[in-house]
């Protein structure tokens, strides 16, 4: 009975231990999060690498990636919009951090990781690599959520950038039936 009793402690304890040191090592990772994102750039994109890197188990690691992404995936739409088939470095750097995003453990509902293969689908877009894109826009219209209709519009889009205009059609039927 003593043995029993010393091996329910040792399990609480060490149950108790383990979420202590979670939870707080979560609180230092937002910590860390609002105070790099307070930061001028180019300095917090650094910042927020390292949250990225430090805390790449817990959302807050994921979020500072997604964030990262974001910022490259807004700089090489601008890149494109100056210099119209110039492929903007960017986008490759986009591509990189979604791919960390979605690597990421601490994604748990469907939407977050339909929308992130989205964005990413746009990057590989805008580094003209249509085969990703396609591949990245199918996943995301397979998870079933909320956002099929734009995995669906994406994947029509690069239909006709691949100048399959009937697969276009049909999947831009697709939508307006869904």
């Amino acid at each position: 009975i003593f043995t029993g009793i010393v091996v329910i402690l040792v399990l609480l304890l060490g149950g108790y231990g383990y979420q202590w040191r979670k939870t707080s090592r979560n609180e230092q990772g937002w910590k860390v999060y609002f105070e790099g994102n307070k930061t001028a750039e180019p300095e917090r994109w650094e910042k927020l690498k390292k949250v990225s890197s430090d805390y790449s188990s817990l959302m807050v690691g994921q979020f500072a990636a997604t964030q990262i992404a974001d910022h490259y995936f807004d700089e090489a739409k601008k890149q494109s919009e100056k210099d119209a088939g110039v492929i903007a470095p960017s986008a490759n750097l986009a591509t990189e951090w979604y791919s960390k995003a979605l690597s990421s453990s601490a994604l748990i509902a469907p939407n977050e990781r339909g929308l992130l293969l989205i964005n990413r689908a746009g990057s590989y877009e805008m580094a003209q690599n249509w085969d990703a894109a396609m591949a990245d826009y199918t996943e995301s219209a397979k998870i079933g959520f909320e956002g099929k209709a734009l995995a669906l519009l994406g994947q029509a889009r690069v239909y006709e950038l691949k100048k399959e205009n009937t697969k276009a059609i049909e999947t831009y039927e697709k939508v307006s039936a869904d």
